[in-house]
């Protein structure tokens, strides 16, 4: 990021990157993942679009931003977290007196999702699968644990040894 001696010399990502400081260090490995991958999408944005100002996002910006990532074939979950999160940084930096934001109505429709889910005989058939490559047997212990606990990846991920006491295991969603 470029260092300028007053913040009306600031640009868009100079701005992106003090609010991701401040965000980063309240926040998990998977929001600085979030992160990284929506300025990435930014910055392909910013190549078709044109230079990003702060007080150019508004909805029309953001209408256009949408489109972008649609074409890049993003969920409509991953648009609301991606745009809800561009609405907070907008947010911050008129907070933080910036820049003036501008008023962003986000509507992105519910994704079309049908409940997939794997039948009894089909886990008990996984279970059973006869594997020879290392990799692939822990990659299919750890998916059935999945099942069996009925944990996120997320979660199972970062379990402890002490997060098991008398059989049952204690988490906290991340």
């Amino acid at each position: 990021y470029r260092r300028y001696t007053t913040k009306s010399e600031y640009g868009f990502w100079d701005y992106w990157g003090e609010y991701i400081k401040t965000r980063i260090r309240k926040k998990s490995d998977s929001s600085a993942r979030t992160h990284r991958a929506i300025a990435k999408q930014l910055k392909a944005f910013e190549k078709l679009d044109g230079l990003i100002l702060p007080e150019s996002i508004n909805q029309s910006w953001m209408d256009r931003f949408i489109h972008f990532m649609k074409e890049q074939g993003k969920s409509n979950s991953t648009l609301k977290v991606y745009t809800s999160l561009l609405k907070s940084f907008t947010s911050y930096g008129e907070r933080s007196e910036w820049f003036k934001a501008n008023k962003i109505k986000l509507e992105i429709g519910a994704a079309n999702v049908k409940d997939l889910y794997l039948t009894l005989e089909e886990v008990q058939k996984l279970q059973e699968v006869d594997l020879d490559d290392e990799k692939h047997i822990l990659a299919r212990d750890f998916f059935l644990f999945l099942v069996y606990t009925g944990l996120r990846f997320v979660d199972a991920r970062s379990l402890k040894q002490t997060d098991i006491a008398e059989g049952i295991i204690h988490v906290a969603q991340q």
